[in-house]
């Protein structure tokens, strides 16, 4: 899978997470193979079709997290493999549920203009 629409999924939630106050991560050259994995892990998964909506989209990257051995916890924590928005959509604040849908679309028309040419 060529990394351009799984790179533009990164900087576009680095955004997001500077307008909302959060902690940046690295940009995507110095992101592990990882993060890297899981930007990579949405794009295919809206590819395919797999999810047709942000909540599903929300919702696999949670399970896939937990499968990577992360689990919830209230404060981000990279090393112990803790998370806040390990949770599902709908328990997620109005903003971090925002972000995902804004998330989504770009993907979304991402993969369906890729498509198109």
């Amino acid at each position: 899978m060529d990394d351009r629409i799984a790179r533009m999924l990164h900087v576009v939630n680095n955004a997001l997470k500077e307008a909302n106050g959060e902690p940046l991560m690295p940009d995507w050259e110095h992101l592990d193979e990882e993060n890297k994995g899981f930007n990579r892990e949405s794009v295919v998964s809206i590819m395919s079709g797999q999810v047709t909506t942000a909540e599903q989209e929300h919702n696999r990257w949670a399970a896939s997290k937990i499968g990577a051995g992360w689990r919830y916890g209230p404060v981000r924590d990279d090393v112990n493999k803790i998370h806040p928005m390990i949770v599902p959509f709908h328990d997620l604040s109005p903003i971090q549920q925002a972000k995902d849908l804004v998330r989504f679309a770009i993907v979304f028309e991402m993969v369906r203009q890729q498509q198109e040419s």
